[in-house]
């Protein structure tokens, strides 16, 4: 499914995804949904599993917009 498909159908939630295609920068352009959450920490989890039965690059992603008064810590 393509990005911009999967950030209208799970608008405002978190998304584990399965790169199928990326940009050289890294950017998603296709993916597979494994598992979406209004919550980012039910994901994690979920995540360990998933890198035990894929080869292909996982990624989680946030599919709004991040509110400008707000601190990111990666």
């Amino acid at each position: 499914m393509k990005y911009s498909s999967i950030k209208r159908k799970y608008k405002n939630q978190w998304v584990l995804l399965e790169c199928l295609r990326t940009k050289e920068d890294l950017t998603i352009v296709e993916a597979n949904v494994l598992a979406h959450s209004k919550r980012k920490e039910d994901l994690y989890r979920k995540e360990a599993k998933y890198a035990l039965l894929t080869e292909l690059p996982l990624a989680i992603e946030y599919t709004g917009e991040y509110p400008h008064n707000i601190t990111i810590v990666f």
